[in-house]
């Protein structure tokens, strides 16, 4: 069996594996490792395919939890797709600081060049679930099923 639509699944499982955590006990929680884990699925693979799709003429950002006191002393104005392409950076190169007392995190800061957010974990949440819905219907409404693999 060829994998028939690979984008689709990646962002549909990554919401589900979101959702199903939430199904967990207290115990078998690790919110922020989980949110950081989908956040770099979200943020690497489609990014790469949809980063154009997404726009930057409405403020989505606020939409999806990320408020303009979060972005510390930008060099310029950052757009949708300046955050999502700086925040992938960052995660993709372990610019993160979990911070917070003992066990209980409370925000994490991602950095890349010119670029430094402080989100709080009930934020980044939000976030992740945003990006992942927005990717999604992005699939959902027209992009071709990948190519099957050969052998």
């Amino acid at each position: 069996m060829g994998y028939r639509n690979q984008d689709y699944d990646i962002v549909a499982r990554t919401r589900k594996i979101i959702e199903q955590y939430e199904k967990l006990g207290p115990d078998e929680r690790y919110e922020v490792t989980l949110l950081l884990n989908c956040l770099l699925g979200l943020l690497i693979i489609p990014k790469e395919r949809y980063l154009e799709e997404i726009p930057d003429n409405i403020n989505l950002l606020t939409n999806w939890g990320i408020r303009d006191e979060f972005i510390e002393k930008p060099t310029r104005k950052i757009t949708n797709k300046d955050f999502i392409r700086h925040l992938r950076n960052a995660v993709a190169h372990y610019h993160i600081r979990v911070c917070g007392e003992g066990q209980n995190i409370k925000n994490i800061w991602f950095w890349d060049s010119g670029f430094k957010v402080n989100i709080p974990v009930s934020n980044l949440k939000k976030f992740v679930v945003s990006l992942s819905d927005y990717y999604f219907e992005i699939v959902k409404r027209g992009k071709e099923a990948d190519e099957p693999c050969r052998a």
